[in-house]
């Protein structure tokens, strides 16, 4: 059984830091991943590590920076949009377009990993944003992103966002290992994680259990538009 300390990104026991030792993942993606970015080598790309595990403080630093507009909050096309100009279940929608609500991130399981061709992205002399258009064209991860398409099945990741469906925006870097996010998503049910968000304290708390089930429904299952 999955605890909730687990779930909602309190604990860290069930990690371990990669390669690197910058990053935590989840214990049983560790080797996949490796293999993964091993492959990517092979190729002559570099499969970096943006973020990975993210703990339930950042996440709740992340949600209340973009409600207070220290940080952009953007549409699903990508334009930075402005808190003020909105009502406060405006701006819920707005904000989970791109982050989720604190404890309901897949990045608090391990499991999930957002990626980027470092090297490429140096030599470009880009300045990154990790938007869609960096791996599309002629953005500098592109190639990288095509090598997924055709290989990230193969070490058992998938991408959780690949298109835009009227919930979490596209998110071509975002890749997750399934055997063990299938695990939590199983267990993430509306249920527990209402019992959670009822005791934690945020901006926006009251909007956001007032329109809870329409929320879980288009932002944490994504499955689109409220209607």
């Amino acid at each position: 059984m999955i605890e909730d300390n687990a779930l909602f990104g309190i604990t860290e026991t069930h990690l371990c830091p990669d390669e690197s030792g910058q990053f935590l993942l989840n214990s049983r993606v560790l080797e996949p991943f490796t293999l993964l970015q091993r492959a990517c080598a092979k190729e002559g790309l570099n499969c970096d590590i943006v973020s990975s595990f993210r703990n339930l403080t950042r996440q709740l630093s992340i949600w209340e920076r973009k409600w207070t507009g220290e940080l952009p909050i953007r549409d699903s096309s990508g334009l930075v949009v402005s808190p003020d100009s909105l009502s406060d279940i405006e701006k819920i929608n707005t904000i989970l377009t791109w982050s989720a609500l604190p404890g309901a991130s897949r990045h608090h399981w391990g499991t999930d990993i957002d990626v980027y061709d470092k090297d490429a992205v140096t030599r470009a002399n880009w300045q990154f944003e990790l938007i869609p258009d960096e791996y599309v064209g002629s953005g500098p991860c592109s190639s990288l992103n095509h090598f997924l398409n055709e290989n990230l099945q193969e070490y058992g990741f998938y991408r959780p966002y690949a298109t835009y469906e009227g919930g979490i925006a596209e998110e071509p870097w975002h890749i997750s290992y399934k055997p063990v996010s299938q695990e939590f998503e199983q267990v993430f049910t509306v249920q527990r994680y209402h019992r959670f968000l009822k005791n934690l304290s945020f901006s926006g708390k009251e909007s956001v259990l007032a329109n809870f089930d329409a929320i879980f429904e288009r932002f944490v299952l994504n499955k689109g538009n409220i209607n």
